[in-house]
């Protein structure tokens, strides 16, 4: 995963536009507690989530939830 972001970020895009984004990973036991520090952190607008259905159902849900709450679509 982290070379596939590594090889999109500033690649130039069908649009014409080069698209560049700043992104942490965070991972492991209680990783989903510091998802409202990194969106602040990044003031962010809009989020992807990417999981398989097994990470989905572990946290997958929780971080959706906490977008929800904190108005991020």
């Amino acid at each position: 995963m982290i070379e596939l972001m590594k090889k999109i970020n500033g690649a130039p895009c069908a649009c014409g536009k080069i698209h560049r984004f700043e992104c942490d990973i965070y991972s492991g036991h209680g990783a989903v507690n510091d998802l409202r520090s990194a969106l602040s952190k990044y003031e962010t607008k809009k989020a992807f989530v990417f999981a398989d259905k097994n990470t989905y159902a572990v946290g997958g849900r929780s971080v959706e939830a906490i977008l929800g709450e904190s108005g991020i679509p």
